[in-house]
């Protein structure tokens, strides 16, 4: 959509059809940020209804989504029943001040076809049970043969962006092969959709002795446990997604590939789980992931480039597959709109290769020391703040309109906090008993704008617009401007 309001011609080939299931479904502050920024810029009014529940519920309700007012964290051990009352287990992290400005669960067969139309009807032209079954680059173009419902069709491109995801078209035509991402653990995943799962705060009467930051269950809902952890993501039509991601050795140990035997034999390990979801109603199939984390090498060539998405993937566990690849398709988008010449591009396609690569690896050193810590909750929930701390900022910042000062994805380009941070992770990972707290305190203080340096806290994190306003000098602005933006962006003051 962004290049046809630039005035390009667009071809959008997709193997299969719509609506289908699809993976990857919650957004967050900064997805919802960047999706903003792309409405606003490329004048595409309809996308920005996606970008916040009230909007959406207001302009889209015939669209299915769930409300995500934040990230909640509950610890299980083996053979014991969930504590609520206990905030040593848990971890609640809000995103948004209230219902309206929350972010959202996405519902990606109802999304994933909307988009398409979206796109249809700015002038894309979509094929779909389409088959790419010959290309040859000749001449700075790309030659392909089509075949769909048994007819051949030839077409001629100047560029190619592959968003085929794991493994994809590209990595597949050049022989590119994937690789485990240094410093994370192999693991597997088993997800599905569900009904009749059950609220979290309607399994136990303890969870109204003290109101939480925001409804426990309206957020991506995360149940941790040693050697993997299980999501939970609730949407407005009555369905439920549920998934489990586990390290390799203890989803061989309850023979996760068989599904739904692996399934009920890790339910009848954790009581609470057992209660909350052994009674749920499977609606699709199951799919399982044998090897979740990826990465390539190589992400752009001679006129092609792969969208974040299909470049690499770490995990599911902070919702981070949205911001990088909507932060790639600003940055593709942006190359092939500007660039007036071919060295100029090819220059900056390999700018944009080095930072998606550096974003995927920032990723991936936070996520392999969050598993590392699985049996460590304060180290898991302390690491946790080097996500939330930069992701706050970067929203806040961006609202300010000064992008620049977020220094990339996780700050990973801060050439300060990226190295540093990696450092924490590689002490984490290396030595999970080792206090971090006092490291990250001190690393994150200088642009914590969410209080989450708050010993006070104990693991509930609300949104306090106070928070925001007495740490405006931290973003480059005045208390003045924070203001401003936070009312120019519907915040009650």
């Amino acid at each position: 959509m962004i290049l046809r309001r630039a005035g390009q011609k667009v071809l959008l080939i997709e193997k299969g059809r719509h609506p289908r299931f699809a993976i990857g479904e919650s957004s967050t502050p900064l997805a919802n940020l960047l999706l903003e920024e792309i409405a606003r810029d490329a004048d595409l009014p309809n996308l920005h209804k996606m970008t916040e529940w009230g909007r959406w519920q207001k302009h889209l309700p015939e669209l299915p989504c769930g409300l995500k007012r934040g990230f909640s964290f509950y610890k299980h051990e083996v053979g014991a029943s969930l504590q609520p009352h206990d905030r040593s287990t848990q971890l609640l992290v809000a995103a948004s001040p209230n219902d309206s400005l929350g972010d959202t669960h996405w519902y990606r067969p109802a999304v994933d076809e909307y988009l398409v139309n979206e796109a249809i009807s700015h002038g894309v032209h979509y094929r779909s049970d389409t088959t790419i079954t010959k290309i040859k680059y000749n001449n700075e173009s790309w030659e392909m043969e089509l075949e769909s419902q048994n007819q051949n069709h030839q077409v001629q491109a100047r560029f190619i962006v592959d968003a085929s995801g794991p493994q994809g078209f590209m990595s597949q035509v050049l022989s590119i092969p994937p690789s485990q991402p240094a410093n994370t653990q192999k693991t597997q995943a088993l997800f599905a959709h569900f009904t009749k799962v059950p609220r979290l705060e309607d399994s136990d009467s303890t969870f109204d002795s003290s109101p939480p930051p925001f409804p426990v269950d309206d957020a991506a809902v995360h149940h941790i446990f040693e050697g993997g952890w299980i999501w939970v993501l609730r949407f407005n039509n009555g369905v439920t997604s549920v998934g489990v991601v586990m390290e390799d050795d203890a989803a061989n140990s309850i023979g996760l590939k068989s599904r739904e035997i692996g399934w009920q034999k890790l339910l009848n390990n954790y009581p609470s789980l057992k209660v909350l979801l052994g009674t749920a109603q499977r609606v699709t199939d199951w799919h399982y992931v044998p090897q979740v984390a990826w990465k390539v090498e190589t992400v752009v060539g001679e006129n092609w480039a792969m969208l974040p998405s299909a470049a690499g993937f770490i995990d599911p566990m902070l919702s981070t597959g949205f911001p990088l690849t909507l932060l790639g398709i600003q940055r593709l988008a942006r190359i092939l709109t500007e660039t007036q010449t071919r060295e100029l591009r090819q220059q900056s396609l390999k700018g944009y290769e080095a930072v998606t690569l550096l974003e995927i690896d920032q990723t991936a050193d936070l996520i392999g020391a969050l598993y590392s810590n699985l049996k460590n909750f304060e180290n898991f929930c302390n690491l946790t703040l080097l996500y939330f701390a930069a992701a706050s900022f970067a929203e806040t910042v961006g609202r300010l309109g000064h992008p620049e000062r977020a220094q990339g994805f996780l700050r990973s380009s801060d050439p300060q906090f990226g190295p540093k941070a990696r450092e924490i992770c590689r002490l984490a990972r290396l030595e999970p008993r080792v206090d971090i707290r006092q490291r990250i305190v001190e690393l994150i203080a200088p642009f914590d704008v969410a209080g989450l340096t708050n010993q006070r806290a104990n693991n509930w994190f609300p949104v306090v617009i106070g928070d925001l306003v007495n740490n405006a000098e931290k973003t480059g602005s005045t208390r003045e401007e924070v203001i401003s933006m936070l009312q120019r962006s519907g915040v009650p003051i």
